[in-house]
């Protein structure tokens, strides 16, 4: 299938890192990814409009596709037999291989609920969906509507792969928790609407709008997007012509409450922008009917604000918005009382009048470059613009196309469609043990990688060994915690000799780039590399997505009495001595702080307060050479727990002095 391609640009300056392609000049080159509205066909295109890849499905279904860095295809389906019947149901999960096999799939499916529109995978391997559920014309005049009908209110739900082909609930947000009117007094959630922009007037925005049969689709969510940076999720809103943030750290318990998690508010809304007089504040609707509201992730160009396709019905002339969020210091979403949440415009917007339209549908994606990909649903067209509003890439469609993402040519997930060039393999679930000795592989090769969990030092490290012959060199990553579902990178020469690779996880190697993947919920099982030790740099890639992280490794040897003692270091830290970055930051309860040592030494680990005050002496005196952990839990010496805030904690020494930040969210 091939449809009208038109890319407009002829020079190109175009910098590969691992998975990330970062074009200086346009279009951003990639595979773009979409289902046709309904379609029972997956494409993934590349930049001239020709399909290099398509997933066959047995209904439509699709409104939103991803995918993941596994090369498989996440995917919403409709099911046989919907117990509710709404635009863009669903009813079904899908994850699929490369070559369509199923690998696991989810229904949530009944007459009194079902998934619709989009889905979000998560970095833990996790999946968000949104959801109906109904509510009986008793219930919802008893909750304070103006009128009797049955009202279908959305909830969010988070599923989590049981390794057996299917799923399981583990968290659960429910909009009809977090409610207020000014309706009725004599029923549930009464109050002054003004007073509480943290919840959702349940007479607010749709004014009758709503489902088949006089059923009200009260606020009919079309998009979610998680941002694991602050643990938060936010949706878009048709019919409120809104979009809301939510907090993802709270329990199921905390998220059906006014109180837990990071931002000790429960699952009310923390911050929401587009329409103020929901809440009954000052300030002018700015959406009319909005779809895909999509976090932009970190290492991308507007990382942290939110993207929003404002579909701008009554004028038939739709726009791109993009919104940074007013946050204080200590990470709080700032709203003056009986004001609305700020910005008062736009930080980025694009149109183009009249020709830019669709009035229902659409959804916009920020690329590595700046650019920003976008899907004109119901005129079939998919386009690609510049900061300055320039399209630089256009792609016509036959159906229309709810929602498309751009995938870097070099993206982890897409190694399938790598040529497999002369010195490089690529390797997919290659999984065979490894059976041979060391001999038989030091007669071949100069020296050997052996990565694994480190678990002397912490599970959640890396540790690698080199092994030359009989002499065994020990290097860790001291400064790096990688996740379950990070990629560790051993960059090489193209030109290095790459056979003799033995692997028990997945592991691919593009153009002398060997990619590790640490299965989600998996200890990290040996994996020997036939290399030479030389002429290799390292780094990570976190979750796939965003920037490479470049590492330097602290080497080591062992002694007799099997003591590591630091005898180079190449980082930028003098003499080996190292102070990490905290994990988790932000954090509520608990913080780690990391640091390294070249030798014993006399040290003093202090947290102070953006001001300049001490805080907490964590520790002090005498301390052996090598990897240290402290856990700061909030408080300060004399065991009270510190307000929200900014603080700092430095690492001071006779030869080091070092400090960083951190944020604690109460």
């Amino acid at each position: 299938m091939k449809q009208k391609i038109v890319i407009y640009g002829t020079v190109y300056l175009v910098v590969f890192l691992l998975g990330i392609s970062s074009a200086i000049a346009e279009p951003f080159a990639g595979y773009t990814l979409y289902n046709p509205t309904n379609g029972q066909t997956t494409y993934l295109i590349d930049m001239d409009g020709d399909v290099q890849h398509s997933w066959n499905h047995n209904r439509g279904g699709g409104y939103g596709v991803y995918l993941l860095p596994n090369g498989h295809l996440l995917r919403p389906q409709q099911v046989a037999n919907p117990g509710l019947r709404g635009g863009a149901m669903a009813g079904l999960i899908q994850e699929k291989n490369w070559d369509g096999n199923l690998i696991w799939e989810f229904e949530y499916n009944s007459n009194t609920y079902i998934t619709h529109h989009d889905i979000e995978p998560m970095p833990n391997g996790n999946v968000l969906a949104i959801a109906w559920e109904v509510k009986t014309a008793a219930q919802s005049t008893q909750a304070g509507r103006d009128r009797a009908s049955i009202t279908w209110p959305d909830h969010i739900i988070e599923v989590e792969p049981d390794g057996d082909g299917g799923a399981e609930i583990v968290w659960e947000w429910h909009a009809w928790d977090h409610m207020i009117q000014d309706h009725d007094d004599e029923k549930d959630n009464y109050g002054v609407v003004a007073d509480h922009p943290e919840l959702l007037d349940i007479n607010m925005g749709y004014g009758g709008r709503g489902g088949p049969g006089g059923q009200t689709d009260w606020i009919h969510i079309n998009g979610v997007s998680y941002n694991p940076n602050l643990d938060q999720i936010v949706i878009s809103s048709h019919f409120a012509d809104e979009f809301f943030v939510i907090d993802h750290s709270t329990t199921t318990e905390e998220a059906a409450s006014h109180e837990g998690g990071n931002s000790r508010k429960g699952g009310d809304i923390l911050y929401r922008w587009g329409f103020p007089g929901n809440y009954d504040a000052d300030g002018d609707e700015y959406f009319d009917v909005i779809h895909c509201s999509w976090w932009i992730p970190e290492g991308l160009p507007g990382a942290g604000n939110i993207l929003v396709f404002n579909n701008a019905e009554g004028d038939e002339a739709s726009e791109i918005v993009e919104i940074e969020p007013p946050l204080d210091e200590e990470g709080n979403y700032i709203i003056q009382n009986g004001e609305a949440f700020g910005p008062d415009e736009p930080i980025w917007t694009y149109s183009d009048g009249r020709d830019f339209y669709s009035n229902h549908l659409g959804s916009c994606q920020r690329l590595p470059n700046g650019n920003t990909l976008i899907s004109e649903s119901t005129s079939n067209h998919l386009l690609e613009v510049d900061v300055d509003g320039n399209t630089v890439w256009e792609f016509d469609g036959e159906n229309q196309i709810a929602r498309s993402l751009r995938y870097a040519s070099n993206y982890l997930g897409l190694y399938d469609l790598h040529p497999v060039d002369e010195g490089t393999i690529v390797i997919n679930e290659f999984l065979i043990d490894n059976s041979e000795t060391m001999a038989d592989q030091d007669d071949e090769f100069d020296s050997w990688i052996e990565i694994y969990n480190n678990s002397d030092i912490d599970q959640s490290l890396w540790g690698f060994n080199i092994v030359v012959g009989a002499e065994v060199t020990f290097f860790t990553f001291p400064d790096t915690i990688i996740a379950a579902n990070d990629y560790l990178i051993i960059w090489a020469d193209s030109d290095i000799d790459q056979e003799g690779l033995h692997a028990s996880v997945e592991l691919s190697a593009v153009e002398g780039e060997l990619i590790l993947k640490a299965p989600n919920n998996t200890t990290l099982d040996a994996v020997e590399l036939a290399e030479q030790s030389t002429d290799i740099s390292y780094g990570r890639f976190p979750n796939g997505t965003g920037d490479f992280i470049a590492m330097t490794p602290s080497f080591g040897s062992e002694n007799n009495d099997g003591i590591l003692s630091v005898e180079d270091d190449k980082g930028d830290h003098p003499d080996g001595y190292m102070l990490m970055n905290n994990y988790p930051n932000p954090f509520n309860s608990s913080t780690t702080i990391n640091f390294n040592l070249r030798s014993t030494t006399y040290i003093n680990l202090t947290v102070f307060s953006s001001a300049g005050e001490t805080v907490s002496q964590l520790l002090t005196g005498m301390q052996d050479a090598g990897f240290h952990e402290v856990v700061w839990n909030g408080t300060n010496d004399s065991g009270i727990a510190v307000s929200s805030g900014v603080y700092i904690y430095r690492l001071e020494s006779e030869k080091f002095n070092s400090v960083r930040k951190t944020l604690l969210i109460r």
